[in-house]
């Protein structure tokens, strides 16, 4: 157990975090101040961003993640790309404050599920290896 703890790259998970969660995060904020700054009256959210911003957060976030701490991972890629699930789930968990149940059943499934996809895909288009 301790040999696998060694082999855990910080840097890998840092940047398969960072790219995909908080940057998107910050640039559809400033997109957002930006827009409610020089055009007040109009509605930003919408019900397709609504449906982007669900589609990313529960599939597109995920499998970017698993797939760039994979990438950026020395060794065990796919271990890399499950615990780089787990600090996209806490931001989720301090943006939707309130949901509960089935909801974080679900939506612990899904981004679990497709962090480890992306991590194997990338596994795949490198080695070959099914």
């Amino acid at each position: 157990m301790a040999s696998v703890l060694r082999q855990i790259s910080l840097k890998a998970l840092a940047l398969g975090f960072f790219i995909p969660y908080v940057l998107p995060f910050v640039i559809a904020w400033l997109l957002l101040i930006t827009v409610m700054t020089f055009v007040p009256s109009v509605s930003v959210p919408g019900t397709y961003g609504v449906v982007i911003a669900l589609l990313w957060t529960a599939v597109l976030a995920p499998f970017a993640a698993g797939y760039l701490a994979a990438k950026f991972a020395p060794s065990l890629p796919l271990l890399h790309g499950l615990l780089v699930a787990v600090p996209g789930l806490l931001l989720y968990a301090t943006i939707a404050q309130g949901r509960g149940g089935a909801w974080w059943l679900l939506w612990i499934t899904l981004c679990a599920a497709f962090s480890v996809f992306g991590a194997w895909f990338w596994r795949y288009r490198t080695k070959g290896i099914a």
